[in-house]
């Protein structure tokens, strides 16, 4: 058992598997951590349904923080960049800010 601290109290965990599971698949990752199999490292907009529902709890860890990612929108070509595209971007935005709210 190993004593992990999630919102704030602190509960023991088990890992059900004593190896270790590695992936370049970022699904593969969170149904791994669905399933029990441990802790997973994912983008809080990745699995924001996931926390919502119960299927994930966020751990947070006192003094350890992971550096932010940008998330990116690209356009193939500047003279693309005009009011609707422009328009788009922060449609884009207020979606995020909201699912993450």
């Amino acid at each position: 058992m190993t004593n992990i601290l999630v919102n704030g109290r602190l509960k023991a965990w088990a890992n059900k598997r004593a190896s270790l599971y590695r992936a370049e698949d970022g699904d593969v990752v969170r149904r791994w951590a669905i399933m029990e199999y441990g802790l997973a490292l994912k983008s809080r907009l990745d699995i924001i349904s996931d926390i919502k529902e119960g299927r994930h709890i966020e751990i947070k860890l006192g003094g350890w923080q992971v550096a932010p990612y940008p998330l990116y929108l690209i356009c193939p070509e500047r003279r693309l960049i005009d009011p609707l595209f422009n328009a788009v971007k922060e449609y884009l935005i207020d979606c995020v800010q909201n699912v993450l709210a």
